[in-house]
């Protein structure tokens, strides 16, 4: 049986010309063994050495390495105390252990502790420990080829996902200027604000409340700009993980982190000569804040893990609804990437202060969403009107665009107006609580009339939705009591039954 010594005396390395190796890390601080090691192994793998632990997880962590020699007993940092920390860089990398001390005991004990892909004595059968090392790479290239496979399908899916996406909301409204609904002075003012910035590359913030459309706002300025025909991408930084931000926006070189095993483009890099659209800004860390800023000044982009700086012409759109301003001051944003980011400002109105434009979008809504469901919804009531235009809209366009798709999908098939009974009860609780306090304003016969739902209300309530007894105790027929709920319009929050 040939031992270490015995075979590295003999053994003469050849090098096998244009074919890339897999890599071993011997750590070990015994320079003899380092030596032998890397004699024997580099005919056929590429041997890195490291004199102690510290020094093997360092070089794992910049060098590609498929399979670990692990020596026991080192003056610093041990193999016992390495081997975790090997782990918790990749988890899968096979690591054998390799010592000159060994018991039966001791061998059970660390076997069941740290399952090590094997464990050898110095001076035994060297080619037991060639045989297992080419096991376990075998295994481990097999490991990784199927995780490339895998996330080159998932890179791929994710992609066509977005393209669909971005294909779909294309499709459906074009993006051009009619898409911003309204004739109202504010919103044609607001309106021909977007158009300048369209006319140019200048950087965007755009600034409101939440509902208010600011993602439609950037996709118009996009689309109706000179980079129409190149990407656009949306990335909300508040859905972001705080430690995949700079693999998310920058990208990331193969093995600079746990997990990274392909290289990855950042959002910057993809979407060259195209648009970003950095929604909810203020959430974005400061450390990502300082590249956004070298992104903007100089169009560097330098993946995590890479020496090499990479130029990009991508033109930023973000937007926000906190107060930037004050952030700068709490020390949560910088000064100087405010300024960059703010050189253009758009702050779309809310609804609030535009209800003359409430007609026209509820229209353009009702079309929308009657082609979406295959519903029967063609227009709607002037009493379900009213209400939306004296609602507050805390929600802005957002919630307006909501309700009316509740609405429609309410009505059904079988109608074609939309009426108060087919907004939601929040709606509708509000609404009346309003008209609670305009009631001393109304004409007797008003009054009359409000006195009567109530009436019908409590009798409904009391037999719970039974038609028939309610128009018993009012003292009506159930045809009049049909009549009376349906000129009214009434609204009955209980699921009254339909007898």
């Amino acid at each position: 049986m040939p031992r270490f010594e015995d075979l590295i005396n003999d053994f003469t390395p050849v090098q096998s010309a244009g074919i890339s190796k897999s890599c071993i890390l011997v750590i070990d601080d015994d320079a003899s063994i380092q030596r032998g090691l890397t004699t024997y192994f580099s005919n056929t793998y590429q041997v890195e050495v490291a004199g102690n632990g510290q020094e093997g997880i360092d070089t794992l962590l910049k060098t590609s390495v498929h399979c670990i020699i692990l020596d026991v007993k080192m003056k610093r940092m041990n193999g016992f105390d390495t081997f975790p920390k090997l782990k918790e860089i990749n988890p899968e990398l096979p690591i054998i252990f390799y010592s000159a001390f060994q018991n039966e005991h001791d061998l059970k004990s660390i076997l069941n502790r740290y399952n090590p892909e094997g464990y050898f004595a110095k001076g035994d059968d060297i080619e037991k420990l060639r045989s297992a090392i080419d096991k376990s790479i075998h295994k481990f290239l097999n490991i990784l080829n199927q995780k490339t496979d895998f996330n080159n399908i998932q890179n791929k899916l994710v992609e066509e996902k977005k393209n669909n996406r971005i294909l779909h909301k294309r499709l459906l409204s074009n993006y051009k200027f009619d898409i911003l609904i309204g004739s109202s002075p504010r919103m044609i003012e607001f309106k021909q604000l977007c158009e300048k910035a369209v006319n140019s590359d200048i950087t965007v913030l755009i600034q409101g409340e939440t509902g208010t459309g600011k993602e439609l706002i950037a996709n118009v300025i996009h689309e109706n700009s000179r980079r129409s025909d190149h990407p656009f991408f949306i990335q909300n930084c508040a859905a972001i993980p705080e430690n995949l931000f700079e693999s998310e926006l920058f990208g990331h070189k193969k093995g600079s982190f746990s997990g990274a095993i392909t290289d990855k483009k950042g959002i910057f890099e993809l979407a060259d000569k195209g648009t970003v659209f950095l929604d909810e800004i203020g959430e974005l860390p400061l450390a990502m804040q300082t590249k956004l800023l070298r992104l903007l000044q100089q169009g560097e982009v330098r993946p995590l893990g890479s020496n090499t700086t990479k130029y990009v012409d991508v033109r930023i759109v973000s937007a926000t609804n906190r107060d930037l301003v004050k952030d700068i001051k709490e020390g949560r944003f910088r000064k100087d990437l405010y300024y960059r980011l703010n050189v253009f400002n758009l702050t779309p109105p809310p609804l609030r202060e535009i209800k003359d434009d409430i007609p026209l979008m509820v229209k353009f809504f009702i079309k929308k969403y009657q082609k979406k469901h295959g519903a029967g919804a063609k227009k709607i009531s002037a009493k379900a009107l009213d209400i939306l235009c004296s609602h507050s809209f805390p929600g802005n366009v957002r919630e307006l665009e909501n309700e009316i798709e509740r609405a429609v999908v309410m009505l059904g098939s079988e109608a074609d107006t939309i009426k108060p009974c087919h907004f939601s009860e929040n709606l509708m609780t509000k609404s009346q609580s309003k008209k609670k306090i305009k009631d001393k304003e109304k004409t007797l016969k008003e009054m009359v009339a409000l006195f009567e739902q109530d009436l019908i209300k409590k009798a409904m309530k009391k037999h719970r939705g039974n038609k028939t007894h309610a128009a018993k105790e009012l003292g009506i027929s159930r045809v009049g009591l049909n009549n009376k709920i349906q000129r009214y319009e009434m609204v009955l929050s209980l699921p009254y039954e339909t007898n």
